[in-house]
This record gives structure tokens, C-alpha cells and sequence, in this order.
């Protein structure tokens, strides 16, 4: 067998045992992996960088991540629009907001073109950052490039309103998710009722809440965690009261109305 051949499937064999481990959320063994490769002078590519970069995603492992991008260029590597929307996936699970849209915004000057997978990384880590000004400015800047913004996309758009504690805004990219006949999802739901219980909107909430069971959207643990739990449980227990009061007082008058007849 030729040295070229060898060559060719030794970095088959390396691809193949990286992206089993990047499957299989083995980032150390991902990285070991690529050390071996430096040693035997293996020639990195494309498919083997973006492998052990999601393999450090899958693993937040931001700063591997990022430290594995910056190798992939020193290679002589031309990082793609994959490889950095799983370092900028890194960055988000890393909570390293700042990091994520500096990739996000160095793309265009590789001449890369981000797509809704980048941007909406991107938004998860401005959500985790709580940066909901942010968050919002990516959004439009996705609809200015002609980008149709995904459930996930909204979904981290309205994660980190409920962090910022902007209602309004939350139950707009809501409503704005509605409009473009994208199927909502218990988490979108679930921090839109966070945005609102951190507003003291109880009644907002619980619209949301009934709202889910008529979309067949189980209401979960999120939706009722916490300090929201407690108060969407007393808003629920008055309603229950005034109708139980309205009920008996209807109840009564009927029993009145009997007793006059005979």
C-alpha cells in the first residue's frame, strides 16, 4: 500500500474514532485522540475539527473548544460555518456570551456566512448571559439577512427576557412565534410564564398555562418551579374561591326562590 493511501486511511480511522466519540460525549478521549494525531503527524481536516470541537461542546468544555478552533486555523485549516457554530455552542454552555458573539461577528471576516445554527447559538449564550438587549438586537439582525428565526431561536430570545425580567417583550416573541406558524414548545411557554410571574402578571400566567393545555403542551416543573409555583398557585386558589363564593351565592338564591314559590 502506497504512503498517500495509508495516509488517507489512517485519517479515515482517526475521523471515524473522533466522531464516535464526539457522538458519544467523550471529549477526553476526543482530545487524546488529536494529540496521537500531532505525534504521528497526521494531517488535521475539516471533518476531524469539527468533531472534536462538538465533542468539547457536547462536554462544555468551552475553553478546549476554543483552543481547538484557534489550532485548526494555525493548521491551515479553513474553519466552516459548523466548525464555528460548535465553538460558539461551547462558548453558550460555557455561559461565555461575550466569546460566542465575538465568533459569531469574526465569521464574516473569513468570509463565512452565518446561518440560523450560529445565530441561534449565539442567542442561547446571550439567554444564559441574561443579555436580552442582545438577544433581541440578534433577532432583528436575523430577519435583516433574511433568515427566518426557528423555534430554538425564539425559544433563547425569550429565555433571556425572563432573565431580564422584560414581560412585554417575552409574550411579543411569543406572539411573533404564532404569527410565523412556528410550533411552540413547553420551554418557549414555560419562560414566557417566568417573564410574567417575575412582571407579577399572574393572570397573564395563568392565560399561558391554559393556553398550553388547549395547544396539548403538558405544563412541567418549570412552569410551575420556584417562586412561580407559589404564586401561580395562590392567583389559581382565588379564582377557585371567587367561584366557589359565586357558585354558593347562586346556590342560595335559588334556595330562596324555592321557599317564596311554596
Amino acid at each position: 500500500m502506497g504512503l498517500s493511501r495509508r495516509a488517507s486511511h489512517t485519517v479515515i480511522s482517526y475521523s471515524a474514532a473522533i466522531s464516535a466519540c464526539e457522538r458519544g460525549g467523550q471529549w477526553q478521549q476526543a482530545l487524546s485522540l488529536l494529540s496521537e494525531m500531532r505525534e504521528a503527524m497526521v494531517e488535521l481536516d475539516v471533518i476531524i475539527c469539527s468533531a472534536g470541537i462538538s465533542a468539547c461542546e457536547k462536554g462544555e468544555q468551552w475553553q478546549r473548544a476554543l483552543s481547538l478552533l484557534s489550532e485548526t486555523r494555525e493548521a491551515k485549516v479553513e474553519p466552516d460555518v459548523i466548525i464555528c457554530s460548535a465553538g460558539i455552542s461551547a462558548c453558550a454552555k460555557g455561559e461565555r456570551w461575550q466569546q460566542a458573539l465575538s465568533l459569531l461577528s469574526g465569521m464574516s471576516k473569513v468570509s463565512l456566512e452565518s446561518n440560523v445554527m450560529s445565530y441561534s447559538a449565539a442567542l442561547s449564550a446571550c439567554a444564559k448571559g441574561e443579555q436580552w438587549q442582545r438577544a433581541l438586537s440578534l433577532l432583528s439582525e436575523m430577519r435583516r439577512v433574511k433568515l427566518e428565526p426557528t423555534v430554538i431561536s425564539y425559544g433563547a430570545g425569550i429565555s433571556a427576557c425572563a432573565k431580564g425580567e422584560q414581560w412585554q417583550r417575552a409574550l411579543s416573541l411569543l406572539s411573533e412565534m404564532r404569527r410565523a406558524r412556528l410550533e411552540s414548545d413547553v420551554v418557549s411557554y414555560s419562560d414566557a410564564i417566568s417573564a410574567c410571574a417575575k412582571g407579577e402578571q399572574w393572570q397573564r400566567a395563568l392565560s399561558l398555562v391554559s393556553e398550553m393545555w388547549k395547544l396539548r403542551l403538558k405544563p412541567n416543573v418549570i412552569s410551575y418551579s420556584g417562586a412561580r409555583r407559589h404564586h401561580l398557585q395562590c392567583w389559581d386558589q382565588r379564582v377557585r374561591e371567587r367561584r366557589a363564593v359565586a357558585a354558593g351565592s347562586i346556590a342560595a338564591q335559588r334556595d330562596v326562590g324555592g321557599e317564596d314559590e311554596t
